[in-house]
């Protein structure tokens, strides 16, 4: 800037301007006099004029950043407004504060509406539990919280909403902070992805059931053939030698062999009643493995590493004998013909170290107590990937038909153990199955032999005998006759308790059946009871000890015996009452 050096101008004027200046505090005060020079005057004129050149460049630059301010504002309230989530503020009470077009928009209300409306009104009810539970943590611990809930869309259906909640000071006021998210078509997405894996659990247990009743058929059908071929050569050669004693002994072998796959198909949904006691699961192993030894064939060397010190685990001795004959034998399946070895380790295992992967069954949850894991290792063909999910259906096998009860045996035992089995394999290299049992806090109980029963069969009394199946009941009238016991027979429970009061001092036993027109088994035993307390009852069906036994009940009898059952089952099942009465 160039300022002239003209010395001729107007004194006075310049010093009232000067002075001017000053006061608004432009320039730091000078004293002025007659006596100055204009030269001073001048100076001070100097740089009071570019004093005024530098702030009118500061008030540019304050206008310009004023003008920027104001459009970042414009867009930062665009961006806010027109975001793709919704954003919110509410205050403690749960009143809406603050709102963008897009939150405005999912409450379906002007955003001129919103404001001190409660949020609550906008949630669906059956979710608003949810938000109160979430809106009460936040504001206790200023943690951010996430949630899922519906809000109510006018004319539409809920919206599926996922609101990311912070805790902020307003003005020094406590407010939270929403996001809202659209999560609608991502929920739709799920219930179709959870719609289709449901059709295909349910076609692959259509699939498991064929399996399963192929399988069934299969057994009964060879069994039925031995049967109904050896019962037929007993009537057919009646005066052969032996012939009719052996074909009828094998008939009885074949039907045995068909009540037991009754048995292990209800073992296999857990539904066996068994007694469970504290046991050492190493010695249990250890004498199951004399019995199982036997059977292995010499190119299959057995490595146990079995503790010494007590595993307690609260158990049944027959399941685990069961669990681990069968793993073995599926082991040395595995193995076949090749050299092989099959080891075994009994360990000690922390819940949080069991798989999760290819863990049985699907919903098992650990415990907070150590669980004894029983490990049985192979070096066989290993496992496909794509079989695991069905190694303990029934019947299904890789190998051939007819086999497939093994597994699915195993699990049930482990099922009705609160326990859990896991599978690691590969093809070609082996596989290892892993059963995890809840550790026990008792101590052990000693293995006894078991104790020859006392035969008290009533000779002098009479047995109430009700079924209403008849060909049931004259055949164990037959049996029971055979044994030298006098029966009167009812064919429901209504005529047993009119034949027991007309009979009650000849009778001092009841068999009867649980599933019968007019009264049921329960219900006639309660009556029977009502009469007279003591008398001893057995029970009999078809349904397993645990499912007939299920409820609660008024009463309960001496013994139950399930379907099918043989002479030497009748007569313990009678002796076992009798004694158990005997004992009262």
């Amino acid at each position: 800037m160039t300022i002239k050096n003209d010395l001729s101008f107007n004194t006075s004027e310049m010093r009232a301007r000067a002075e001017q200046r000053i006061s608004e505090g432009a320039v730091k005060p000078v004293e002025f006099t007659d006596r100055q020079s204009s030269e001073d005057l001048y100076q001070v004129l100097h740089e009071l004029h570019v004093h005024q050149i530098e702030l009118e460049m500061q008030n540019e630059e304050l206008r310009t950043t004023q003008d920027k301010l104001e459009a970042s504002r414009a867009r930062y309230f665009n961006f806010f407004d027109m975001a793709p989530v919704g954003y919110l503020t509410i205050s403690q009470q749960g009143l809406i504060l603050e709102s963008n077009l897009t939150a405005a928009s999912m409450l379906s209300l002007p955003r001129s509406e919103l404001f001190n409306q409660p949020i609550t009104q906008f949630i669906l009810k059956e979710d608003q539990d949810i938000y109160y539970l979430h809106r009460k943590t936040l504001f206790e611990t200023k943690e951010p919280q996430v949630c899922d809930l519906r809000l109510v869309h006018k004319n539409s259906q809920p919206l599926w909403i996922q609101f990311r909640a912070t805790f902020a000071q307003d003005s020094e006021t406590p407010v939270c902070r929403l996001i809202l998210n659209d999560i609608t078509e991502r929920k739709q997405a799920e219930n179709i992805r959870l719609d289709l894996e449901q059709r295909l659990q349910e076609k692959e247990k259509t699939e498991s059931l064929g399996r399963m009743a192929a399988g069934i058929a299969h057994h009964y059908n060879n069994l039925l053939t031995i049967i109904m071929g050896n019962l037929e050569q007993a009537m057919e050669f009646p005066s052969i030698g032996n012939l009719p004693k052996q074909k009828l002994a094998a008939a009885m072998s074949a039907a045995s062999r068909a009540a037991e796959i009754g048995g292990l198909m209800l073992a296999y949904i857990g539904k066996t009643m068994t007694r469970h006691v504290p046991l050492d699961l190493s010695e249990v192993c250890r004498r199951c493995l004399t019995d199982i030894g036997t059977s292995i064939p010499q190119n299959i060397t057995i490595e146990p590493a079995l503790p010494v010190s007590a595993l307690s685990v609260n158990a049944n001795a027959g399941q685990i004998k069961q669990i681990l004959s069968n793993l073995v034998t599926n082991a040395r399946e595995a193995i076949a013909e090749e050299q092989g070895t099959i080891s075994m380790i009994i360990k000690d295992v922390a819940p949080k170290d069991i798989a999760s992967v290819h863990c049985y069954p699907c919903d098992f949850q650990p415990g907070k107590h150590d669980y004894a894991c029983l490990e049985i290792k192979d070096t066989g063909s290993g496992i496909p990937e794509t079989d695991f999910k069905k190694l303990f259906e029934p019947f299904y096998s890789t190998r051939f038909t007819g086999r497939g009860l093994g597994l699915p045996v195993v699990f049930g035992a482990i099922k009705s153990h609160n326990g859990c089995i896991t599978v690691e394999s590969k093809l070609g290299q082996g596989s290892i199955f892993r059963v995890y049992l809840p550790i026990s806090d008792e101590a052990t109980e000693p293995q006894s032999l078991p104790v020859k029963k006392l035969t008290v069969i009533p000779k002098n009394g009479k047995i109430l005998l009700i079924e209403d199946e008849p060909m049931i009941r004259r055949m164990t009238a037959t049996s029971l006759t055979g044994m030298g016991v006098s029966i009167i027979e009812a064919r429901d429970g209504v005529e047993a308790i009119e034949l027991f009061q007309q009979h009650q001092d000849e009778i001092v036993c009841v068999l009867c059946d649980l599933t019968m027109p007019r009264m049921d088994g329960w219900k006639t035993l309660e009556l029977l009871r009502k009469i007279a307390p003591e008398i001893p009852v057995i029970l009999t069906s078809g349904y397993n000890e645990s499912q007939a036994m299920e409820g609660s009940h008024s009463e309960l009898p001496q013994v139950f015996l399930q379907k099918p059952y043989g002479l030497k089952n009748l007569k313990d099942a009678i002796q076992e009452a009798m004694l158990s009465a005997n004992r009262k």
